[in-house]
């Protein structure tokens, strides 16, 4: 089995916003697997699209190990050649907050260290 050859950065990038455009607020693993990109590949991806202000990245502080999510701004959209709808983003965002303190406290009644739906 051969490694498969890199991905140029444009395209790379290209990759990664469509992806978090797809599921805005979701896991970095989850979005990583989504894109078709590798992990390195796609943490340059996301870097990169930080710095530009493409996106924005969030932690939720409630939780100890809180995982890194990523959301699309009007910038982002536009330069995908979508349009941003900033009150169905701020809803996606409350839910995946919902979620993350729904699956936190499972965890904690099963005691058990991880639970993935």
């Amino acid at each position: 089995m051969g490694r498969r050859p890199q991905v140029e950065m444009d395209r790379r990038q290209r990759m990664c916003l469509r992806t978090i455009a797809s599921h805005p607020w979701a896991r970095v693993g989850f979005l990583q697997a989504l894109s078709g990109l590798t992990r390195n590949e796609f943490r340059h991806a996301a870097e990169r699209a930080l710095a530009a202000g493409h996106v924005e990245q969030a932690a939720i502080p409630l939780l100890r190990r809180s995982p890194h999510r990523y959301g699309l701004t009007p910038g982002g959209a536009a330069e995908c050649g979508l349009s941003f709808d900033r009150p169905w983003h701020r809803h996606v965002f409350l839910q995946s907050l919902r979620l993350d303190l729904a699956r936190a406290w499972l965890q904690r009644q099963l005691k058990t260290g991880g639970i993935v739906w």
